[in-house]
């Protein structure tokens, strides 16, 4: 992040320049695609299932504390975030033969080889259009947001955005039209406090984690307030909500310092069982390993590495996806800092995160999500000199498909969310460079 020193006339643009101090200028944007009769739609009936980014809990921490002092500091009159939604394209055929070689281990493991190509070809690549952008670079209307910590979609094509500046969800049409806001600061029934996700059920209602106030808020898709269970534990979330509903219709939740998926009963209203997080490759730097929650297991994998796990829900890999490219060695110069959370002197490494490796080779990609067809997008990382996003998409077998280039710089968190044919993420302001 840059530093900028200003006067009173630029007070508000610099806030826009620190992630630790203020609130950032984001774009939450929709994206879509050109249908034809071959083109991949997305099944509504799996919409509920495809939400679950882990990170560390230091990495948790570190950005807990990072939105905690920003919100304790600076009262929401922003220059905020904005949202894109862009249309998914999907048209032609795909050719299947020749670019995976598909192979069963000793162990029983399937190993997938993709070739760098895909199997898309010109006619059949996937692509993102422009649909809406919603947000504002000031003002106090509905489009400014402070700092969006989860967004999603309900089965109207809606967006819902959690504002955690002002403990609010602005409900957005398809057409980017502001609808309604839900929630808002306080102690009362459907006020929030410390508010941090939310997810949709397999009936369509949203639950909202009120951490802050120790419940769930069940809201309908017309913004009124259904239930709010007492949840008896703290989140374990501040850097994106992880919690999910499966496809059976269980919620599994995230508690403080437990390294485990925990189901909540939502007819008892307690936490009846856990799920221990699985073992990441023995090595993995600190912050480099990634564990994405499915509604059937968990995608595993090492930032510096295209080799993904796919494991059962006891942790048990068994498939292993792998993509041929280069890998780019780290100077030796940067190995301590490419492995610390932002803002920490490497040579307060050891104390910090204690004596783990540091990464080798740089990052591949940065975020993995899935899709409502169990299709997997891995965000590639992005060197600082170039402005689009480029995602490698690869089928629910492990076929690499190929890349979509997204037209705007992608926020890692919250990852983009796709709901059948539409894709939703966050941009930041053009000030704000990284």
């Amino acid at each position: 992040m840059r530093n900028t020193a200003c006067g009173v006339a630029d007070q508000q643009v610099c806030r826009v320049l620190s992630l630790a101090t203020a609130r950032q200028h984001h774009e939450i944007i929709f994206m879509a695609s050109c249908t034809s009769t071959r083109a991949h739609r997305l099944r509504p009936e799996m919409v509920h299932a495809t939400r679950g980014l882990h990170m560390g809990w230091l990495e948790r921490l570190t950005l807990f504390i990072k939105m905690i002092l920003s919100a304790a500091v600076h009262q929401p009159t922003f220059l905020g975030p904005v949202i894109v939604i862009m249309l998914l394209v999907a048209c032609g055929e795909t050719h299947e033969a020749g670019y995976a070689t598909v192979d069963t281990l000793e162990s029983g493991v399937i190993l997938v080889s993709n070739r760098a190509e895909g199997m898309w070809d010109e006619q059949s690549a996937w692509r993102l259009v422009d649909e809406v952008t919603v947000g504002a670079r000031e003002g106090t209307g509905p489009e400014v947001f402070g700092l969006v910590t989860d967004f999603d979609v309900d089965g109207f094509d809606r967006v819902y955005v959690l504002d955690v500046f002002t403990q609010e969800i602005r409900v957005f049409g398809r057409d980017g039209a502001f609808v309604r806001t839900i929630g808002g600061r306080g102690g009362g029934p459907g006020e929030f406090r410390g508010v941090n996700g939310m997810t949709f059920d397999p009936s369509g209602r949203l639950w909202v984690m009120n951490q802050g106030n120790v419940r769930y808020s069940v809201f309908d898709t017309s913004g009124t307030l259904l239930q709010e269970p007492r949840r008896p534990a703290l989140s374990n979330s501040a850097g994106g909500y992880v919690g999910m509903f499966s496809r059976s219709g269980d919620l599994y939740d995230v508690i403080m310092d437990r390294p485990t998926s925990v189901r909540y009963d939502t007819v008892t209203n307690q936490f009846v069982d856990s799920i221990p997080y699985p073992a990441l490759p023995p090595g993995t730097p600190f912050g480099w390993g990634h564990r994405l929650r499915t509604p059937d297991g968990w995608w595993l994998a090492v930032a510096s590495e295209y080799r993904l796990h796919r494991a059962t829900l006891d942790g048990d890999t068994i498939r292993i996806v792998e993509r041929a490219h280069d890998r780019i060695r780290l100077p030796e110069d940067d190995r301590d800092s490419a492995a610390l959370p932002p803002g920490v002197d490497p040579r307060e490494r050891v104390r910090v995160i204690g004596d783990v490796p540091t990464p080798r080779y740089r990052r591949v990609f940065e975020r993995l999500f899935v899709d409502e067809e169990d299709n997997l997008w891995v965000m590639l990382a992005r060197p600082s000199n170039v402005e689009r996003t480029t995602l490698d998409v690869f089928d629910r077998e492990g076929r690499y498909l190929g890349a979509v280039a997204a037209p705007h710089p992608i926020e890692s968190l919250p990852p983009p969310v796709i709901r059948r044919d539409k894709m939703v993420f966050l941009v930041k302001d053009d000030l704000d460079v990284p």
